[in-house]
């Protein structure tokens, strides 16, 4: 039972995580250079 309530709740968690992510992108993540980090240059 703990299990299954710790799948759903990271499953909740990383749904919430990669919006963040996504916002943090736009605005802190480009400024600070971490974008170059996980993106290739093309």
């Amino acid at each position: 039972m703990t299990n299954a309530l710790l799948c759903k709740r990271f499953h909740c968690v990383v749904l919430i995580t990669e919006t963040e992510i996504a916002e943090l992108l736009d605005s802190h993540f480009i400024r600070g250079g971490w974008l170059a980090v996980f993106t290739p240059s093309g």
